[in-house]
C-alpha cells in the first residue's frame, strides 16, 4: 500500500472549530498497510468525532466489528468482537511527534490534515487479548476444536506412524511418539490425574 494513501485522512486545515464526524470501513487494507497477518478478515466500522480547536484538536475514535483470530489452543480461528472507544488528543506545535507514551501527540501546525490510520491500527491491535481462545458456549463447554484438544488433554495417543514410510522415517516418529507419551505421562502425574 501506498504511503501516501488518503484513505483515512482527516483534513482538518480547512474545517471551523467545533465538531465533526468522520466514518472509515476498516478491513484487511489497513492491517496489510502495517504488515499485520494477526487479524484475518477483518470488518469494523470506525467513526472519528473530531473536536477542533484553535491549538489542538481532541479525536474521539468509536470502533466496532470483528475479524477471526487464530487460537493460541487449538490453532483453529475464531470470531473476535471489537467495540472499543479511544480519544486522542493532538496539540499543534513546530514539530510533529508520534510519542504515544504522552497524553498527547504534536503535529506541525502547518499540516494540513492527519492520517488516522495508525492510531485506528493501534487502538484495534492493543485491544487483542493476551491469551488468544475459543470463547465458550452456553454451558461453558470450550468451544476449541475437539480433535485437537483430546491431545493436547490427553484424551487420545497420536496414531501410529504410517508403515509405508522408510525405516529411518518411522525410527524418527517413533521416538517423537514416545517422548510425547512420556511427556504426556509426566504431565498426569504432576496434575494428580491417572
Amino acid at each position: 500500500m501506498s504511503k501516501h494513501d488518503q484513505t483515512y485522512q482527516i483534513p482538518f486545515a480547512s474545517l471551523d472549530n467545533g465538531q465533526h464526524s468522520f466514518h472509515f470501513q476498516v478491513g484487511k487494507d489497513l492491517f496489510d498497510r502495517f504488515e499485520n497477518d494477526e487479524l484475518h478478515k477483518p470488518d469494523l466500522n470506525v467513526d472519528v468525532l473530531l473536536d477542533k480547536q484553535i491549538n489542538r484538536l481532541k479525536f474521539s475514535i468509536h470502533a466496532e466489528g470483528q475479524a477471526e483470530i487464530q487460537c493460541d489452543r487449538c490453532l483453529d480461528y475464531f470470531t473476535h468482537y471489537f467495540n472499543l472507544d479511544q480519544n486522542i488528543f493532538v496539540r499543534l506545535a513546530e514539530e510533529t511527534n508520534f510519542n504515544l507514551n504522552t497524553d498527547y501527540v504534536t503535529l506541525d501546525r502547518e499540516s494540513q490534515s492527519i492520517d488516522m490510520a495508525y492510531f485506528i491500527y493501534e487502538i484495534i491491535v492493543l485491544s487483542l487479548p493476551l491469551k488468544r481462545v475459543h470463547p465458550v458456549d452456553e454451558n461453558g463447554n470450550s468451544t476449541c476444536n475437539p480433535e485437537v484438544t483430546k491431545y493436547i488433554d490427553g484424551e487420545s495417543e497420536p496414531s501410529p506412524s504410517n508403515e509405508s514410510e522408510d525405516e529411518t522415517e518411522t525410527h524418527g516418529n517413533e521416538a517423537w511418539k514416545e517422548e510425547l507419551i512420556e511427556l504426556l505421562n509426566k504431565n498426569k502425574s504432576k496434575n494428580g490425574t491417572s
